[in-house]
C-alpha cells in the first residue's frame, strides 16, 4: 500500500474516540482535561495541521461534554482566588 493510500486508510478508519469506541468513555473525559489545559497552558504547540484528527477530536469532545466551557472558566478562576 502506498504512503498516500495508508493515510486515507487511517482517516477513514478512525473511530473518533480515545478507546476505540463511537461514544466517548472516561478515558476521552481524561485525555480532553489534558489536552485542553496543555493547550491553554501554551507549553507545547498543538498545530491543528499537524494533527488535523486529534483537533477535530478536541471540538468534538468539547461540544458533548455538558457545560465544557462554563466548568473550564470556573476552574480556571478558583485557581487564582
Amino acid at each position: 500500500m502506498t504512503k498516500k493510500k495508508t493515510q486515507n486508510a487511517k482517516k477513514t478508519n478512525f473511530p473518533g474516540f480515545a478507546a476505540g469506541t463511537r461514544t466517548f468513555t472516561v478515558a476521552d473525559l481524561a485525555l480532553l482535561a489534558t489536552y485542553s489545559s496543555a493547550k491553554e497552558s501554551g507549553a507545547f504547540e498543538l498545530s491543528s495541521s499537524l494533527h488535523p484528527q486529534v483537533e477535530d477530536w478536541f471540538l468534538r469532545m468539547k461540544s458533548l461534554v455538558p457545560s465544557y466551557h462554563v466548568r473550564k472558566e470556573r476552574n480556571f478562576l478558583n485557581i487564582y482566588r
